[in-house]
């Protein structure tokens, strides 16, 4: 019988099952031959930023059905159960104790969809020795000293991908550039390091702030054109991107505008194409078009999932994260021979890295962590500019 994926989504107090698998998990120890692999998926399903939380999920989901599908996770099926923090960080951790208390320990947690939902639940993960996996980048997260069991998908935004910023922005001609970041944890990175590596390059960098759930920022784009800027970049994640083009369209104001490789949205069916003139996007190479002849087998494999999945709303990249976290898990177990979370932690932190076409990831070219660093290193062949905005296809754009 082709195995499948046990999906629990837990809404609140409330449980909904989502979807069966024959058999019932057995308690005791995940090293034992007939028990599942429990992850447990944080990450929210409702709300204004459930269009982050739910390729998370589709993402996981096709990475479980591969390896399911396969055999497992050293024989034990994977098991997804799903608790809906609506990007809580309060709600996030209560429903993660709530779900602790029942002596039912998960061997992996997403943990989160926010970074200030990261941060709040990895001091009881790491407190309970739980590992986790998730694609949140404030750098508080990435202290394996503090939280030894968390490896992020997140490449070091501020460092990794603000040069590729730079230079994208200089080839524009722009001699002065605006910032547009969100004031909460997840644009920190970017407010604290851009301007000293744009101002490195010869760009001086002026910060302007808006509040997550912001629809018109056309205030903070005004003190922007006051400032004399003439080129702004923006990061804007979630639903933030179609509400940073229409508030420049609002303005009048014609600066071109890039987003950064934050950006997750179809933004060209969210806005007009008068208003996406004069803006391009700086994103990572896995959201650009790539041509048949230039798929892995994990790319191939991971585009016929999602497309059994129903229609892609975001950007490859947000399912790719989380499909690639959970097989690089996979990876690390095998290579440990165990699910103990001490042993696995080591192994993650030493992959032994498969020939290119075998690897079973697609987001980066090489994804590895070490002892130091529990976030992806990023390189320069892992971002590509898009100067005219299409329709995404396939969560690409072409």
């Amino acid at each position: 019988m082709k195995p499948k994926i046990l999906v629990t989504a837990v809404v609140t107090a409330s449980a909904l099952l989502l979807s069966s698998c024959g058999g019932d998990a057995e308690s005791g120890s995940s090293d034992s031959a007939d028990s599942t692999f429990k992850v447990l998926v944080v990450a929210s399903q409702t709300g204004p930023l459930a269009a982050l939380g739910k390729p998370f999920l589709i993402g996981l989901q096709v990475a479980a059905d591969e390896l399911n599908k396969a055999g497992g996770i050293l024989g034990q099926q994977v098991e997804l159960k799903v608790l809906d923090s609506q990007s809580d960080p309060t709600k996030a951790v209560s429903l993660l104790q709530q779900e602790l208390a029942s002596g039912d320990q998960p061997d992996l947690v997403w943990d989160g969809t926010i970074s200030a939902e990261t941060l709040a639940l990895l001091p009881v993960l790491s407190q309970r020795k739980i590992l986790s996996i998730g694609a949140t980048g404030n750098e508080a997260i990435n202290d394996p000293e503090k939280y030894p069991y968390t490896f992020h998908s997140s490449a070091h935004q501020a460092t990794d991908g603000m040069p590729a910023n730079v230079a994208a922005m200089q080839e524009l001609g722009c001699k002065s550039v605006g910032l547009l970041a969100p004031n909460d944890a997840s644009g920190e990175p970017v407010r604290d390091n851009y301007p000293a590596g744009f101002e490195s390059a010869g760009l001086p960098l002026t910060v302007e702030e808006y509040a997550t759930g912001d629809i018109d920022m056309t205030a903070p784009l005004a003190r922007l054109e006051s400032a004399g800027v003439d080129c702004v970049v923006a990061f804007a994640a979630g639903p933030a991107a179609p509400y940073v083009i229409k508030s420049r369209a609002k303005s009048g104001w014609d600066a071109p505008l890039m987003l950064n490789e934050a950006i997750t949205t179809d933004v060209y069916n969210l806005v007009s194409p008068e208003e996406l003139e004069g803006v391009s996007i700086h994103t990572y190479a896995i959201n650009a078009y790539r041509e048949p002849a230039a798929r892995t087998p994990a790319y191939t494999s991971l585009q016929a999932g999602l497309k059994a999945k129903g229609n892609m709303e975001a950007v490859l990249l947000n399912y790719a994260w989380p499909h690639d976290l959970l097989q690089l898990v996979a990876m690390g177990v095998r290579q440990a021979g165990s699910t103990d979370p001490d042993q696995v932690k080591q192994a993650l932190e030493n992959l032994e890295q498969p020939a290119e076409q075998d690897r079973p990831y697609v987001a980066y070219t090489t994804m590895a962590w070490s002892a130091t660093d529990h976030f992806i290193d990023a390189g320069e062949n892992d971002y590509a500019v898009v100067k005219s905005v299409t329709p995404l296809e396939d969560g690409t754009w072409k």
